[in-house]
């Protein structure tokens, strides 16, 4: 057992010391090639078009927003910069609003914070910080139009300017309403008193459909002001602007690939080297040779 174990051993140390005497033998060849590798990936790290990243920033500030649905402003803020980024996560991927030549657009909200991130990623760093700022507009855009739509002073100019013609249609119509109970006393003709009628039943639609507008206005209004709260609101932190590129990893990437590859194809090329001195022997000799 002992005998057997010592020749296992010797037969590991002279296949050991045989592996170093062939890379000693051949160390010019397998540093060329490791060399030549590793030059081809940083070549094509550089040839290769660098991806830039343009970012954007924006902050959920203060404004009207119902306090029935949402408890505190900080808890609100950070769930609606979740809502926004999936909002411009969903633009993004459908390529509605991005420049063309962005390769991706993504937002993500910073933890634990109001701010929301938008990153645009393209070969060409103009278009990149052109993309950011895009959606970032676009994002701003369609919050403010929300907005907008539910500002209580907007519904009160739009009800103040509704005021003057109901006044006019209400007046019409009273005008028209005593020109056709007057007929009646002054015995006008039948054909003149139908034509009085029809023109106090016009006067009393127009009236009808201009104070159902009021009315849905100041209904609007009044629900606006009781449920008022903070509004979230999108205020620039961060202009778009160019924050790095991908060369410099890529080119890391690159090389550690190539060491790897030119080590793998040095050691194929070692073994090959050591089979066809082998296969002569075993010509010249005439019978097969163990290989070392």
């Amino acid at each position: 057992m002992s005998v057997e174990t010592d020749a296992a051993a010797k037969s590991r140390r002279t296949e050991s010391a045989t592996l170093w005497t062939r890379v000693r033998r051949q160390w010019v060849l397998i540093t060329a090639i490791i060399l030549g590798c590793l030059l081809i990936a940083l070549l094509v790290s550089w040839v290769r078009p660098a991806v830039y990243t343009a970012e954007a920033r924006l902050a959920v500030g203060a404004g009207q927003m119902t306090a029935l649905n949402i408890p505190g402003f900080p808890t609100a803020s950070e769930q609606m910069a979740s809502n926004y980024a999936r909002w411009v996560n969903h633009q993004g991927v459908q390529g509605e609003i991005a420049p063309e030549g962005t390769l991706a657009v993504a937002a993500s909200p910073i933890v634990e914070s109001n701010v929301l991130r938008i990153e645009a990623t393209s070969r060409d760093p103009e278009t990149a910080v052109d993309a950011a700022a895009t959606m970032a507009t676009a994002l701003k855009s369609a919050v403010n139009q929300v907005a907008q739509e539910n500002d209580p002073e907007a519904l009160r100019t739009e009800i103040a300017q509704k005021t003057e013609p109901l006044l006019t249609a209400r007046a019409d119509a009273l005008r028209a309403q005593g020109t056709f109970e007057a007929s009646q006393e002054e015995g006008v003709p039948q054909v003149e008193a139908d034509r009085r009628f029809a023109a106090y039943v016009e006067a009393e639609s127009a009236l009808t459909e201009i104070q159902l507008e009021y009315d849905s206005l100041r209904d609007r209004y009044r629900n606006l002001v009781a449920t008022r709260s903070t509004e979230a609101q999108l205020v620039d932190t961060l202009p778009a602007q160019l924050i790095g590129h991908d060369r410099v990893a890529t080119t890391q990437r690159n090389a550690l690939l190539g060491v790897l590859g030119g080590v793998v194809l040095s050691g194929a090329v070692l073994y090959l080297s050591e089979r066809k001195p082998l296969r002569q022997r075993r010509d010249e000799v005439g019978a097969p040779i163990a290989s070392p």
